[in-house]
């Protein structure tokens, strides 16, 4: 697979060590599937462009972005019982979800080095849709 994404621009560009800025175009980030097991893992989609990506993380690693990025925006609070119930699991995604819209309206948080990293990292993990990157054209 990552032989296949390295003869895409988009995708050498995406995890460039050398990149400063994000100057692409930002559609959309959300959670998009849950799963269960020992931990609560979300599945985030990403789209940036005609490039989409999917990866999972856990509340906790969401949670450890936003004290990373210092904002002033609201983060769902944890919760130590009933947080694998499917009607607070739906909660959980829409109030994720309206935080990561939130995010990506803010170009300072947006363009951080923090939340680049955040997805840099989510490369490893990610599964990618490689008929988005075929549409893509330099």
């Amino acid at each position: 697979m990552e032989e296949q994404l390295n003869n895409y621009p988009i995708y050498n560009y995406l995890v460039s060590p050398k990149r400063k800025k994000s100057i692409l175009q930002w559609e959309q980030i959300q959670i998009v599937e849950y799963k269960l097991g020992k931990h609560t893992q979300y599945q985030i989609e990403v789209r940036l462009n005609t490039l989409i990506w999917r990866f999972w993380s856990r509340y906790k690693e969401l949670h450890q972005l936003h004290e990373n990025l210092q904002c002033s925006l609201n983060f769902p609070s944890k919760r130590y019982f009933g947080n694998q119930s499917k009607e607070f699991l739906i909660l959980r995604i829409k109030q994720l979800n309206e935080y990561f819209e939130k995010l990506i309206l803010q170009d300072d948080l947006r363009n951080s080095q923090i939340f680049l990293d955040f997805l840099k990292q989510s490369k490893k993990r990610a599964h990618f849709d490689i008929s988005s990157l075929q549409k893509f054209r330099l």
